[in-house]
């Protein structure tokens, strides 16, 4: 992936605690995109190639619930006393 895709990557969840809708920046969407690389690449061609943002936008939007419900999963796991990672697939 392209070095400003991880600027971007690293900017989202600041800007959504800013916002009001993360109370930490803690959600960590590059593993998402990793793990659907050929979706994320597809996506983002479909925007330059034919203007389609709906298909990114679902797909992003995809990624922040995936990320959501494994991040819950992981402070469950913290508030156990489990061992996790935070950047677990």
């Amino acid at each position: 992936m392209d070095g400003n895709g991880r600027v971007v990557r690293c900017c989202v969840p600041v800007f959504l605690q800013r916002k009001g809708l993360l109370s930490k920046p803690f959600l960590f969407l590059s593993v998402y995109f990793e793990d659907h690389r050929r979706k994320y690449l597809d996506t983002l061609f479909d925007i330059s190639n034919r203007n389609n943002w709906k298909e990114w936008i679902l797909y992003f939007l995809r990624a922040v619930v995936d990320r959501s419900e494994k991040m819950k999963i992981q402070v469950e796991k913290l508030e156990t006393g489990e061992k996790f990672s935070l950047l677990s697939h």
